[in-house]
């Protein structure tokens, strides 16, 4: 029962992240108050930390709660891996459709990459925490 409650709560999550980033590439103007480089900086920023949130949801939502230490279970977690990268990617790629359709944003391919390497740091930061690697990085790190 655990799993599954497990499972239902970080697919809201997830689905609930996916409709935050649908609705902000649906704004015709995202006006930061910058101008110049610090506009363009600080919007690719948000690319990669909106992507990175839901790069660990999805591993949240397929890789928790899940024995990893037991023998062949590393071809299931590479498998689950790879689908989480493949689902976030091909969000990614229909978030810049859906925006090219909004009046007044672009989309480009750089977008796309600059969401998978938000994707990618998400994905390393849930198997971090999966494996429990990233509490005990921190233990040790708060400890010293």
């Amino acid at each position: 029962m655990k799993i599954a409650w497990h499972n239902i709560k970080y697919g809201i999550f997830a689905i609930v992240w996916m409709a935050f980033i649908w609705i902000l590439s649906g704004q015709s103007s995202l006006d930061v108050g910058l101008s110049g480089f610090w506009d363009i900086a600080f919007k690719k920023s948000a690319h990669i930390f909106v992507y990175a949130i839901l790069g660990l949801l999805l591993v949240k939502l397929l890789l928790g709660h899940r024995p990893w230490n037991k023998p062949g279970s590393q071809f299931a977690f590479a498998g689950l891996l790879l689908l989480a990268f493949f689902l976030g990617t091909l969000y990614a790629i229909a978030d810049e459709l859906h925006q090219s359709f909004v009046p007044g944003r672009t989309s480009s391919i750089l977008d796309i990459g600059i969401d998978i390497i938000g994707l990618f740091f998400g994905l390393v930061w849930g198997i971090r925490l999966a494996t429990d690697k990233l509490r005990t990085s921190l233990k040790i790190l708060l400890t010293r």
